[in-house]
């Protein structure tokens, strides 16, 4: 059953994923770009340190910058500075267009889906629609579905322009200085017990969440609907005080997801600090003893510190895969549900369907004398229609 359910909700989601495969193209493109210059940000900082502020020579592996260098150090000083105004606009275009790409396909895919679901609803027998609460039903088509849009939009491409700027940082740091790239990788345990182990509670505490803010919907729906029957019989002070205290109960389960998610990204922002602080101490030091140049001192810091911020993105988009996971979950419990009444295989469909309907030999009971209806007949055109009954005891 679960894997009937996967593959239908699956299958709306890569359908209408195939039709936009050309924005999806251009995202990862995008994305690419501005991994590439989130990781060339802090070179010209290394540059201007070392070889014009300290004056070190160029290196052979730097052999295209002596044009630059020829003309002078206020020169050389005004191309590297600017330069990283450049790297900066040219990484916020390519994360324009990544956002602007990516958010254009989440709002299509989401949009299909609702309307899929919607129609989907639309077909299920009534025996569903009467034993499910209408505020659950209105709680998965609207706020479920845009819980999946932030995935779709963002986090997907988002996720992975992360991962890869961490690959590539580390790559990068390793080779620069293993010690140091040691010191990072001791944080690294820590960090993976705030991404995983409390991705798991917070997982659970979603569920239940979306759980209570269903029947929250669902008793409110419930109230609006027949609030006249609740003023007739006045049962204001009732239905009020069960509304609160379902209120209540959604209330206090997501605090208690809020405080999870806090405590995850607080954990992380805890150890990066702890990794920077170990960093520049011994950092510092290998500079004193002339192993490390303070332009390759500060790229490494800078790369610590960009290599941390998408870690502490990836622990608040883990949270956003939970709730979009529950999401998902629940949309797709009702995708997999059939119609109990469903037509034959052989069955014809009807088309140009003219003329009247009309009712003859029609009886029903009262509970005691029993009527039938002799000539009764209903003409499509509407109010101009013609109709007439007549009854009479058997």
């Amino acid at each position: 059953m679960r894997k009937k359910r996967s593959s239908k909700f699956n299958r709306i989601v890569l359908n209408q994923l195939s039709k936009v495969k050309g924005n999806l193209l251009v995202a990862s493109v995008c994305m690419i770009c501005y991994t590439l210059t989130e990781l060339l940000a802090p070179w010209p900082l290394k540059i201007i340190f070392d070889y014009i502020l300290l004056g070190e020579p160029l290196p052979s592996s730097l052999f295209f910058l002596k044009g630059i260098f020829q003309r002078g150090e206020i020169f050389s000083l005004v191309i590297f500075s600017l330069s990283i105004f450049l790297i900066a606009i040219c990484k916020g275009l390519f994360s324009y267009l990544q956002i602007y790409m990516t958010s254009r396909v989440g709002y299509q895919v989401v949009d299909i889906l609702r309307r899929e679901l919607f129609g989907h609803l639309q077909r299920l027998s009534l025996s569903f629609h009467n034993r499910t609460r209408s505020g659950e039903l209105l709680t998965k088509v609207t706020s479920d579905t845009n819980i999946l849009k932030d995935i779709f939009a963002e986090s997907v491409l988002t996720f992975t322009a992360h991962l890869l700027s961490i690959i590539g940082m580390f790559a990068i740091m390793l080779a620069m200085s293993w010690k140091l790239t040691l010191i990072v990788l001791a944080t690294l345990p820590i960090l993976s017990y705030a991404l995983f182990y409390l991705y798991g509670k917070i997982k659970a505490s979603a569920q239940t969440q979306r759980r209570k803010e269903g029947k929250v919907a669902s008793r409110l729906n419930e109230i609006l609907t027949s609030v006249s029957l609740v003023q007739a019989f006045g049962r204001e002070k009732y239905e009020k005080e069960r509304f609160e205290t379902e209120s209540a109960e959604t209330f206090e389960e997501s605090i208690r997801t809020a405080r999870m998610e806090a405590a995850t990204i607080r954990t992380v922002e805890i150890i990066s600090a702890a990794g920077l602080w170990a960093v520049v101490l011994f950092g510092s030091i290998q500079a004193l003893q002339g192993r490390m140049s303070p332009g390759e001192v500060l790229v490494f810091i800078a790369y610590l510190n960009n290599m941390y911020k998408p870690i502490r993105n990836l622990a608040r988009l883990s949270t956003k895969f939970v709730r979009a996971k529950v999401s998902a979950e629940r949309i797709s419990e009702i995708l997999e549900i059939e119609p109990e009444i469903q037509d034959p295989p052989d069955a014809v469909e009807a088309s140009g369907l003219k003329g009247e309907i009309v009712f003859k030999k029609v009886s029903f009971d009262y509970g005691g004398d029993r009527c039938f209806e002799e000539g009764f007949f209903f003409h499509p055109s509407g109010s101009e229609g013609r109709a007439g009954r007549r009854f009479r005891s058997r």
